[in-house]
């Protein structure tokens, strides 16, 4: 009838959006556990074959349609009834009823159970990765508490025993770390129904809210870092998330149907995916698309040039590639990525436009080739740098990288202007921001031969001069490659 209800009330095209089933279309298994990757929604599951266990992954942005079995036959075993997919898409935490076990490489057909001091006290199945280490509830001493392992010091320790009721059972759910929130089931005290869907933020306990609780949640649920909340209803997956035409206004999805709710997601005064104690964050993730034809690693870097630092959440792997971060809504972030014989890749970001709460880039490195170039963005929005600006470049940082990765390249740093700006201290400061780029270069053990620099002026547009913003993108610091 609830359901029904939202079809009735859903008259809106916009919202209307074609989304899948999963399980109604046999794409996953009935019996199969789930969980769902915190930065990609990517949905993993098991399948059992011929008395072996294996894990498969459905695609997000794909629709869902996209299947990749992503292990072998696991060995020893028996059972898989629970499992969590770490922030840095490379581990899954399972149990198989009794104890807990990792498997840390996906290609690999072996798990790594946990030490003695968890699986004796683990309460299956609730646990999740969290910071350095995992978190698990436990009613051995005959109330529920949840505990904090830590993989580096192997210390177990008691987590929130002051904030969560004692006198219930609780399912930890997941961990999203760009809220720093925990999500779980439990009963008891302040729950709607049987088993409700619940979260901590700063310390303080919330209800999910009638709009979920009052679905049959089959005790499972995941919230990521992406701003989605995804649960279960019958043979469906349901997904809450922000929409794009309104930030933080969550949506439904079941069958074909995409429905528009009114209300927060959360009863409570905070939106879905907002923090009250800190600024509310992004999330960034990328792959290179044509990874599969370039036989080197891969340099990545995520920055901040404006306050000099990196993020504080932030995976990557340099031999497929991909990578994923955690990034504040404010300010503006640098994206590197090269590879030896490959022209870099350079972009800039504004995370404050990011209003969806999430960005995926798809990245194809070009072959170097003589005369291909790219930009330098934030040093191209300085007319002037000063030495200590120079000196603290990240870009600057990253270009040494690529030229000690591919020490046959030479290059010349061209700065550019627009037709407006040429007044005598524009071509000064032009002048010696390239002289200046150069001498430093110079000290850092490259070569003079590699090296040369020239103040382009208006001559060479890369737009027409016929607009302020085009103005600005002809302002440009551009690194021109040769081979020669």
């Amino acid at each position: 009838d609830e359901i029904n209800t939202f079809l009735n009330e859903s008259n809106n095209q916009v919202a209307r959006e074609k989304s899948s089933f999963l399980r109604g279309e046999k794409r996953i298994p009935d019996d199969a556990v789930i969980a769902v990757d915190p930065f990609t929604e990517d949905i993993y599951y098991s399948t059992q074959e011929d008395f072996s266990f294996r894990i498969v992954r459905l695609e997000r942005k794909g629709n869902y349609s996209l299947k990749t079995a992503i292990t072998k036959n696991l060995k020893n075993v028996g059972n898989i009834s629970f499992m969590t997919i770490h922030p840095n898409g490379k581990s899954i935490l399972m149990s198989n009823g009794n104890d807990l076990f990792i498997l840390n490489k996906f290609d690999d057909d072996s798990v790594t159970f946990l030490p003695d001091i968890v699986n004796s006290n683990a309460l299956e199945p609730s646990g999740v990765f969290y910071k350095d280490g995992i978190l698990f509830s436990s009613n051995r001493d005959g109330f529920m508490r949840i505990f904090y392992y830590n993989f580096k010091t192997q210390e177990l320790n008691l987590f929130k025993d002051d904030i969560l009721p004692k006198y219930c059972n609780i399912q930890i759910a997941s961990y999203d770390e760009a809220t720093d929130r925990i999500v779980y089931i439990r009963d008891g005290k302040g729950s709607i129904g049987k088993s409700d869907i619940l979260f901590l933020d700063n310390n303080k306990e919330y209800n999910a809210g009638t709009k979920i609780n009052t679905f049959d949640n089959e005790n499972w649920v995941s919230y990521t870092s992406t701003g989605a909340f995804f649960t279960t209803h019958g043979d469906s997956i349901l997904r809450f998330i922000r929409r794009k035409e309104v930030p933080y206004n969550p949506v439904y999805i079941s069958g074909t149907h995409l429905l528009s709710f009114s209300e927060k997601l959360f009863y409570t005064d905070m939106p879905l995916g907002y923090k009250t104690t800190q600024q509310e964050n992004v999330v960034i993730t990328g792959e290179i698309i044509n990874r599969q034809s370039i036989q080197q690693p891969f340099f990545i870097q995520i920055s901040n040039p404006d306050s000099s630092t990196i993020p504080s959440t932030f995976y990557k792997d340099s031999l497929s590639g991909q990578f994923r971060a955690i990034l504040p809504r404010r300010g503006k972030y640098l994206i590197w990525v090269h590879s030896k014989d490959y022209v870099p890749y350079v972009k800039e970001i504004n995370a404050e436009a990011i209003y969806t709460g999430a960005e995926n880039l798809n990245i194809e490195l070009s072959p170097i080739k003589n005369g291909s170039g790219f930009i330098l963005p934030f040093i191209s929005s300085n007319r002037e740098l000063t030495k200590q600006e120079i000196e603290q470049s990240f870009e600057l940082k990253y270009l040494i990288q690529w030229m000690k990765d591919n020490p046959k390249a030479r290059i010349q740093i061209a700065v550019h202007t627009d037709s407006l700006n040429m007044t005598p201290n524009a071509i000064k400061f032009g002048e010696e921001k390239a002289i200046g780029i150069y001498n430093f270069l110079k000290t850092k053990d490259i070569e003079k031969r590699r090296l040369d620099w020239l103040f382009e002026g208006p001559s060479s547009p890369a737009y027409p001069n016929n607009t302020t913003q085009n103005r600005a993108l002809n302002r440009r610091t551009e690194i021109i490659i040769s081979t020669k």
